[in-house]
């Protein structure tokens, strides 16, 4: 009898920069989601949280980049049952 294969866990991908005063802005990574309103309800809380005027240094959504959906793997589609999104920092190594 054939096994059958394990279930694809699929979610979103997002691109983020980092904008630094008088230094300009550069790609820093990725966020992780497992659907479209989880996205916007992430950067939601994260905008909600930064203060009313720009830090010297904040991330942001890249501009101009698009929800992309991409295969999870087991351990992250787990933990993101938990939570809105996870940025790439928060990933452990082998994740």
């Amino acid at each position: 009898m054939a096994q059958s294969s394990p279930k694809k866990r699929t979610g979103f991908i997002h691109a983020w920069e980092e904008t630094e005063r008088h230094w300009g802005i550069r790609p820093d990574g990725f966020s992780l989601h497992l659907s479209e309103s989880d996205y916007k309800q992430f950067v939601e809380e994260y905008w909600d949280s930064m203060p009313d005027s720009a830090p010297e240094i904040y991330y942001r959504p890249a501009f101009g980049a698009e929800l992309q959906e991409v295969v999870l793997p087991e351990r992250i589609y787990q933990r993101l049952q938990e939570v809105t999104g996870l940025r790439d920092h928060e990933l452990s190594a082998g994740e």
